[in-house]
Parts: structure tokens; C-alpha cells; sequence
């Protein structure tokens, strides 16, 4: 059901991840002059990096979300249906499995040396209250969607190719960066062995199956089978 309350949170939203999304821009900007390498390197490969992907995913799907709320005022019932079908599945199997992962990965590397996934030096990039939008508010608002709204779940078949489909596009970005220019985007990456590496990966990509799992069954526990 969508309610008034659902209107303001989706709007809200995507309010606010498309301000983000300034504030990343403009904050490339003032670092424009900057040769620090770790400046130069997010600089350079902006938009290669999962939580921009992921941050994108969520952006398109609270846009739909809108565009659902709009086709709801003028009753435009069918086209509202299928966009809600899409929008689920677009929800429930990538954008917030990957969100949520990307949480659970990024804050303990982040704790136990941030130096291996954030640089101190990205600062002047990315900011704590950037840091916090992009790696936190993320997670807690695709869980307020959780509770909000009534989703509709694919099967595990489905969903798990969604996401395989998704973090392989993603797999060819990274491993095809450091292949294109030897940078890694992530130091920790640049740490480990190429075994390390793959283990990394699966570990991340079991996760985001785990994450699934836990959504849907935060989704039982609020609106039942």
C-alpha cells in the first residue's frame, strides 16, 4: 500500500541521493589542483567504484518509486503494476543486497585501518559526513523501505542471478582497471595475492546472497508470509 508516509519517504529519498550525488560532483571539483596519488586515483576512475554503483542502482530505483506515486494520482493503474513488478525485483535481488554489503565490508576494514579502503588522504574527497551518506544512510534507508513497504520477492533463482549478472559486470570494472592502468581501486586489493583476492570476492559475493536472506526475512517478520 502506498500511504501518504510512503509518499514523503520516497521523495525524501531521492532527494537526498540525488544531493549526494552534487556533493560528489562538486567535491571532485575542489580537488581539481590536487596531485596527492590517492586524490588523483578516485579522481580519475570516479565512477568505478561498487558504492557508486550501488548508490546508483538505489538512486534509479526510489526514482521509480516517484514515478510509481505519480501514475498512482492519475490512475494509471497497469503501467503503476508492471513499474512495481520491475521496481521489487530491482529492489529485493541488487540494490539493497549490494547496499547492504557494501556496509558490512567497508566500516570494520574502515575500523581496523582505514588506510585500506579509505585513505585518510580522501578526506578532502569524501568527508565523514559523505563517508556516512554513502556507506550507512544507504543500509538504514533501503531497511526503512523494508519496513515501509510490502515488496514482492523472486524466487532465489532469480534473484541470485540478478545479482551474480550485476557483480560480474562489476568484477570486469575492477579487475579490467588494475589490468588497464595497475591501479587498484581498493589498497587492500593491492595487499593481497591474486588467491587472496578471488577469496575476497566470493567472501563479498556470499555476503550480498546472505544479505538477501536477511531482508527477506526482515520482510516476513514486519508484513508476514
Amino acid at each position: 500500500m502506498r500511504t501518504v508516509g510512503t509518499v514523503l519517504f520516497h521523495v525524501s529519498a531521492l532527494t537526498f541521493y540525488l544531493y549526494i550525488w552534487k556533493c560528489q560532483v562538486t567535491q571532485i571539483g575542489l580537488t581539481y589542483t590536487t596531485s596527492e596519488e590517492e586524490v588523483v586515483i578516485v579522481r580519475k576512475y570516479f565512477l568505478r567504484y561498487l558504492t557508486k554503483w550501488s548508490f546508483a542502482v538505489q538512486t534509479i530505483y526510489f526514482s521509480m518509486c516517484v514515478v510509481q506515486h505519480f501514475l498512482n494520482m492519475i490512475s494509471a493503474n497497469k503501467l503503476r503494476d508492471k513499474l512495481i513488478r520491475y521496481s521489487d525485483y530491482w529492489f529485493t535481488s541488487i540494490a539493497t543486497p549490494i547496499a547492504l554489503m557494501i556496509s558490512f565490508v567497508f566500516w570494520p576494514i574502515f575500523i581496523y585501518d582505514r588506510q585500506l579502503i579509505l585513505p585518510i588522504e580522501l578526506d578532502k574527497i569524501v568527508p565523514p559526513w559523505l563517508n556516512h551518506s554513502l556507506h550507512t544512510l544507504n543500509a538504514v534507508l533501503a531497511i526503512m523501505d523494508i519496513i515501509l513497504i510490502k515488496h514482492r520477492f523472486p524466487t532465489w533463482t532469480k534473484a541470485i542471478n540478478g545479482m551474480a549478472c550485476y557483480l560480474t559486470i562489476y568484477g570486469i570494472c575492477l579487475f579490467g582497471t588494475y589490468f588497464q592502468s595497475g591501479v587498484w581501486l581498493y589498497p587492500i586489493l593491492g595487499l593481497l595475492n591474486w588467491p587472496q583476492r578471488i577469496l575476497f570476492s566470493v567472501i563479498s559475493i556470499s555476503l550480498a546472497i546472505v544479505m538477501h536472506g536477511l531482508m527477506k526475512l526482515l520482510h516476513t517478520i514486519v508484513w508476514g508470509k
